[in-house]
């Protein structure tokens, strides 16, 4: 699975011809989305299928978004 991590690394090895090379865009979706999981840490749910489906929620966040290997 490619992560925005692993994508936000690929664009910026382009070489693109308006030298836009760092698309502020994921930046910016990586960002909402870390938003979006502490959101989830907030959350008070009841019952095996609420807390399934919470930490579901939480896992694929954390697997879009990926590990900044570079730091």
């Amino acid at each position: 699975m490619v992560n925005l991590y692993e994508i936000k690394k690929a664009l910026e090895g382009l070489d693109a011809e308006n030298g836009d090379r760092s698309p502020e865009y994921i930046d910016a979706a990586i960002a909402n989305l870390q938003t979006a999981a502490e959101a989830l840490n907030t959350i008070s749910v009841r019952g095996r299928r609420n807390v399934d489906a919470l930490l579901g929620c939480m896992m694929a966040i954390e697997l879009i978004i990926g590990e900044d290997k570079d730091g």
